[in-house]
Protein backbone atom coordinates (compact mmCIF):
# COMPACT_ATOMS: atom_id res chain seq x y z
CA UNK A 1 0.00 0.00 0.00
CA UNK A 2 1.33 3.82 -0.87
CA UNK A 3 1.11 6.52 1.59
CA UNK A 4 -2.42 7.78 1.01
CA UNK A 5 -3.65 4.21 1.43
CA UNK A 6 -1.62 3.85 4.39
CA UNK A 7 -3.07 7.31 6.20
CA UNK A 8 -6.51 6.77 5.08
CA UNK A 9 -6.33 3.20 6.58
CA UNK A 10 -5.36 4.85 9.80
CA UNK A 11 -8.17 7.48 9.33
CA UNK A 12 -10.70 4.70 9.03
CA UNK A 13 -9.38 2.79 12.20
CA UNK A 14 -9.54 5.59 14.48
CA UNK A 15 -12.71 7.83 13.34
CA UNK A 16 -15.10 4.64 12.29
CA UNK A 17 -18.03 6.00 9.88
CA UNK A 18 -17.48 9.66 11.56
CA UNK A 19 -15.07 11.33 8.60
CA UNK A 20 -16.61 11.69 4.48
CA UNK A 21 -14.80 11.29 1.81
CA UNK A 22 -14.18 14.65 1.62
CA UNK A 23 -12.78 14.94 4.94
CA UNK A 24 -10.52 12.62 4.78
CA UNK A 25 -9.15 14.16 1.30
CA UNK A 26 -8.72 17.45 3.10
CA UNK A 27 -6.76 16.08 5.98
CA UNK A 28 -4.41 14.49 3.32
CA UNK A 29 -4.02 17.49 1.47
CA UNK A 30 -5.25 15.37 -1.87
CA UNK A 31 -8.23 15.42 -3.79
CA UNK A 32 -11.23 13.37 -3.30
CA UNK A 33 -10.82 11.27 -6.06
CA UNK A 34 -7.92 10.25 -4.75
CA UNK A 35 -9.60 9.12 -1.69
CA UNK A 36 -11.95 6.84 -3.46
CA UNK A 37 -9.09 5.42 -5.60
CA UNK A 38 -7.23 4.23 -1.88
CA UNK A 39 -10.54 2.48 -0.90
CA UNK A 40 -10.79 0.58 -3.66
CA UNK A 41 -7.38 -0.32 -3.39
CA UNK A 42 -8.34 -1.02 0.28
CA UNK A 43 -10.75 -3.50 -0.55
CA UNK A 44 -8.66 -4.95 -3.27
CA UNK A 45 -6.46 -5.92 -0.59
CA UNK A 46 -9.11 -7.92 1.64
CA UNK A 47 -10.32 -4.86 3.68
CA UNK A 48 -14.25 -4.57 3.77
CA UNK A 49 -15.28 -0.95 3.76
CA UNK A 50 -19.30 -0.16 3.91
CA UNK A 51 -19.29 3.41 2.20
CA UNK A 52 -22.28 4.14 4.69
CA UNK A 53 -23.46 7.50 2.50
CA UNK A 54 -19.97 8.75 2.17
CA UNK A 55 -19.03 8.14 5.69
CA UNK A 56 -16.42 5.24 5.08
CA UNK A 57 -16.67 2.67 7.60
CA UNK A 58 -13.98 0.03 8.12
CA UNK A 59 -16.15 -3.38 8.90
CA UNK A 60 -14.48 -5.28 11.81
CA UNK A 61 -14.39 -8.50 9.46
CA UNK A 62 -11.84 -6.57 7.87
CA UNK A 63 -8.49 -8.47 7.97
CA UNK A 64 -5.14 -6.70 9.49
CA UNK A 65 -2.20 -7.10 7.37
CA UNK A 66 -2.76 -10.46 6.15
CA UNK A 67 -3.98 -9.48 2.97
CA UNK A 68 -0.84 -6.73 2.43
CA UNK A 69 -0.34 -5.37 -1.22
CA UNK A 70 3.24 -7.02 -0.66
CA UNK A 71 5.22 -8.45 -2.85
CA UNK A 72 7.78 -10.90 -1.38
CA UNK A 73 10.98 -11.89 -3.93
CA UNK A 74 12.29 -15.52 -3.75
CA UNK A 75 14.90 -14.58 -1.72
CA UNK A 76 12.99 -12.76 0.52
CA UNK A 77 10.82 -15.35 1.07
CA UNK A 78 13.27 -18.00 1.79
CA UNK A 79 15.09 -15.14 4.78
CA UNK A 80 11.46 -15.11 6.13
CA UNK A 81 10.89 -18.81 6.06
CA UNK A 82 14.55 -19.31 7.60
CA UNK A 83 14.36 -16.87 9.94
CA UNK A 84 10.75 -17.58 11.37
CA UNK A 85 11.51 -21.17 11.25
CA UNK A 86 13.49 -21.09 14.16
CA UNK A 87 10.91 -21.03 16.51
CA UNK A 88 7.44 -21.68 14.29
CA UNK A 89 5.90 -25.39 15.16
CA UNK A 90 5.77 -27.37 11.71
CA UNK A 91 2.15 -26.99 11.58
CA UNK A 92 2.77 -22.98 11.62
CA UNK A 93 5.51 -23.34 9.04
CA UNK A 94 3.26 -24.93 6.66
CA UNK A 95 0.71 -22.15 6.62
CA UNK A 96 3.59 -20.01 6.23
CA UNK A 97 4.46 -21.79 3.25
CA UNK A 98 1.54 -21.72 1.55
CA UNK A 99 1.27 -18.04 2.72
CA UNK A 100 4.42 -17.20 1.12
CA UNK A 101 4.90 -19.47 -1.93
CA UNK A 102 1.47 -19.84 -3.83
CA UNK A 103 1.23 -16.78 -5.94
CA UNK A 104 -2.47 -16.52 -5.83
CA UNK A 105 -2.60 -16.00 -2.25
CA UNK A 106 0.19 -13.66 -1.45
CA UNK A 107 0.02 -11.42 -4.18
CA UNK A 108 -3.27 -10.74 -3.56
CA UNK A 109 -4.31 -7.12 -5.08
CA UNK A 110 -1.97 -7.69 -8.15
CA UNK A 111 -3.35 -8.50 -11.58
CA UNK A 112 -2.95 -12.13 -12.50
CA UNK A 113 -1.73 -11.22 -15.74
CA UNK A 114 1.54 -9.62 -13.58
CA UNK A 115 1.43 -12.81 -11.16
CA UNK A 116 1.89 -15.08 -14.29
CA UNK A 117 4.60 -13.05 -15.71
CA UNK A 118 6.38 -13.12 -12.40
CA UNK A 119 6.09 -16.59 -11.80
CA UNK A 120 7.56 -17.68 -15.58
CA UNK A 121 10.44 -15.20 -14.73
CA UNK A 122 10.96 -17.12 -11.47
CA UNK A 123 10.86 -20.57 -13.08
CA UNK A 124 13.60 -18.86 -15.80
CA UNK A 125 15.87 -17.60 -13.26
CA UNK A 126 15.63 -20.65 -10.90
CA UNK A 127 16.98 -22.93 -13.58
CA UNK A 128 19.87 -19.68 -15.52
CA UNK A 129 16.86 -20.26 -18.55
CA UNK A 130 16.87 -17.18 -21.22
CA UNK A 131 12.86 -16.50 -21.64
CA UNK A 132 11.28 -14.68 -24.43
CA UNK A 133 9.18 -11.42 -23.51
CA UNK A 134 6.50 -11.94 -26.14
CA UNK A 135 4.91 -8.68 -27.04
CA UNK A 136 6.41 -6.08 -24.85
CA UNK A 137 5.73 -2.75 -25.51
CA UNK A 138 8.38 -0.33 -24.96
CA UNK A 139 7.29 3.74 -23.75
CA UNK A 140 10.60 4.61 -25.12
CA UNK A 141 11.01 3.29 -28.52
CA UNK A 142 6.77 3.27 -28.76
CA UNK A 143 7.03 -0.04 -30.29
CA UNK A 144 6.04 -3.34 -29.70
CA UNK A 145 8.27 -6.55 -29.81
CA UNK A 146 9.22 -10.22 -28.73
CA UNK A 147 12.37 -9.49 -26.60
CA UNK A 148 15.07 -12.53 -25.92
CA UNK A 149 16.57 -12.06 -22.32
CA UNK A 150 18.31 -13.55 -19.20
CA UNK A 151 16.37 -12.62 -16.29
CA UNK A 152 18.67 -12.01 -13.47
CA UNK A 153 16.64 -9.96 -10.71
CA UNK A 154 13.49 -8.18 -9.86
CA UNK A 155 13.23 -4.77 -8.89
CA UNK A 156 13.02 -3.48 -5.50
CA UNK A 157 8.73 -2.76 -5.58
CA UNK A 158 9.18 -5.74 -8.03
CA UNK A 159 7.52 -4.18 -10.63
CA UNK A 160 10.46 -4.28 -13.45
CA UNK A 161 13.03 -7.57 -14.65
CA UNK A 162 16.55 -6.39 -14.32
CA UNK A 163 17.43 -8.77 -17.29
CA UNK A 164 20.46 -8.85 -20.44
CA UNK A 165 19.19 -8.24 -23.87
CA UNK A 166 20.78 -10.32 -26.26
CA UNK A 167 19.56 -7.94 -28.93
CA UNK A 168 21.09 -5.32 -27.97
CA UNK A 169 23.80 -7.24 -25.76
CA UNK A 170 23.19 -4.99 -23.24
CA UNK A 171 21.78 -5.08 -19.46
CA UNK A 172 18.21 -3.39 -19.36
CA UNK A 173 14.91 -3.05 -17.27
CA UNK A 174 11.38 -4.12 -18.66
CA UNK A 175 8.36 -3.28 -16.85
CA UNK A 176 6.14 -6.37 -16.10
CA UNK A 177 3.34 -4.71 -16.99
CA UNK A 178 4.47 -3.81 -20.48
CA UNK A 179 4.62 -8.34 -21.11
CA UNK A 180 2.52 -9.69 -23.37
CA UNK A 181 3.00 -12.87 -21.73
CA UNK A 182 6.51 -14.40 -20.50
CA UNK A 183 7.36 -17.39 -22.91
CA UNK A 184 10.55 -19.88 -20.64
CA UNK A 185 13.04 -21.07 -23.39
CA UNK A 186 14.96 -24.31 -22.65
CA UNK A 187 18.49 -22.67 -23.22
CA UNK A 188 20.76 -22.08 -20.34
CA UNK A 189 22.28 -18.25 -19.76
CA UNK A 190 25.36 -17.80 -22.15
CA UNK A 191 26.32 -13.76 -20.56
CA UNK A 192 26.45 -14.62 -17.13
CA UNK A 193 29.93 -12.48 -17.01
CA UNK A 194 27.82 -9.28 -18.32
CA UNK A 195 24.96 -9.67 -15.73
CA UNK A 196 25.77 -6.66 -13.74
CA UNK A 197 22.29 -5.12 -12.05
CA UNK A 198 22.16 -0.97 -12.88
CA UNK A 199 20.86 1.37 -10.34
CA UNK A 200 17.56 2.19 -10.68
CA UNK A 201 15.30 5.43 -9.57
CA UNK A 202 11.91 5.98 -8.44
CA UNK A 203 10.89 6.43 -12.02
CA UNK A 204 11.97 3.03 -13.17
CA UNK A 205 15.15 4.57 -14.94
CA UNK A 206 18.46 2.53 -14.95
CA UNK A 207 21.87 4.49 -15.12
CA UNK A 208 24.31 6.57 -12.99
CA UNK A 209 22.34 8.36 -10.15
CA UNK A 210 22.55 12.04 -10.20
CA UNK A 211 20.97 14.60 -7.70
CA UNK A 212 17.96 16.32 -8.91
CA UNK A 213 16.19 18.88 -6.76
CA UNK A 214 12.21 19.84 -7.43
CA UNK A 215 9.87 22.16 -5.81
CA UNK A 216 6.52 20.54 -5.46
CA UNK A 217 3.09 21.44 -4.45
CA UNK A 218 0.95 19.65 -2.21
CA UNK A 219 -0.62 18.25 -4.93
CA UNK A 220 2.39 17.19 -6.39
CA UNK A 221 3.60 15.35 -3.64
CA UNK A 222 1.08 13.21 -2.96
CA UNK A 223 0.94 12.74 -6.92
CA UNK A 224 4.49 11.76 -7.04
CA UNK A 225 4.22 9.45 -4.37
CA UNK A 226 1.14 7.57 -5.31
CA UNK A 227 2.43 7.08 -9.18
CA UNK A 228 5.86 6.30 -8.05
CA UNK A 229 5.91 5.16 -4.41
CA UNK A 230 9.92 4.18 -4.15
CA UNK A 231 9.93 8.27 -3.87
CA UNK A 232 8.39 8.18 -0.57
CA UNK A 233 11.67 7.30 0.86
CA UNK A 234 13.11 10.85 -0.44
CA UNK A 235 12.01 12.91 2.58
CA UNK A 236 10.24 16.04 1.00
CA UNK A 237 12.09 19.43 3.38
CA UNK A 238 9.68 22.83 3.31
CA UNK A 239 10.77 25.27 0.98
CA UNK A 240 11.00 29.35 1.07
CA UNK A 241 7.92 29.36 -1.80
CA UNK A 242 4.64 29.14 -0.59
CA UNK A 243 2.65 27.81 -3.77
CA UNK A 244 5.50 25.25 -3.43
CA UNK A 245 6.38 24.49 -0.22
CA UNK A 246 7.71 21.23 -0.38
CA UNK A 247 11.82 20.53 -1.64
CA UNK A 248 12.35 17.12 -2.67
CA UNK A 249 15.94 15.77 -3.65
CA UNK A 250 15.93 13.10 -6.34
CA UNK A 251 18.77 10.83 -7.33
CA UNK A 252 17.50 10.85 -11.15
CA UNK A 253 19.52 8.37 -13.61
CA UNK A 254 17.80 9.31 -16.69
CA UNK A 255 15.75 12.46 -17.89
CA UNK A 256 12.97 10.91 -19.25
CA UNK A 257 10.87 9.77 -16.06
CA UNK A 258 10.82 13.12 -13.86
CA UNK A 259 9.88 15.06 -17.60
CA UNK A 260 7.35 12.89 -17.88
CA UNK A 261 6.17 14.03 -14.34
CA UNK A 262 6.87 17.52 -14.62
CA UNK A 263 5.02 17.97 -17.87
CA UNK A 264 1.77 16.94 -16.78
CA UNK A 265 2.16 19.41 -13.76
CA UNK A 266 3.44 22.43 -14.93
CA UNK A 267 2.01 24.74 -12.24
CA UNK A 268 2.99 22.57 -9.61
CA UNK A 269 6.44 22.00 -10.31
CA UNK A 270 9.85 23.85 -10.47
CA UNK A 271 12.67 22.04 -11.40
CA UNK A 272 15.84 23.68 -9.30
CA UNK A 273 18.83 21.85 -10.83
CA UNK A 274 19.96 20.48 -14.62
CA UNK A 275 18.77 17.27 -15.37
CA UNK A 276 20.89 14.29 -16.53
CA UNK A 277 21.35 13.28 -19.93
CA UNK A 278 19.34 10.56 -21.57
CA UNK A 279 20.51 7.28 -21.36
CA UNK A 280 19.71 4.29 -23.75
CA UNK A 281 16.41 2.97 -22.21
CA UNK A 282 13.60 -0.20 -22.85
Amino acid sequence: MNDIENKTLFLLRCHPGDLTVRAIAMQLGCVSRTIYRAIENLECCGYEIDRNNGRPLLLDSSPGMHHANIYFSPSERRQVLAMLGQSFTTAAMAKLHALFLEHNRWQMGIPQHDIDCVASLERAMAKHYQALLVGYASSHSGTQADRLVEPVQFSEDSRQIHAFDLERQAMRVFAISRIGRVQVVRRVWQHQAQHVVQQTDCFWMTGTPHPVMVLLSLRALNLLHEEYPLSQRYHAMSSADPALPYLVTLPICSPLGLQRFLRGLPADTRLLTPLPEEEDAC
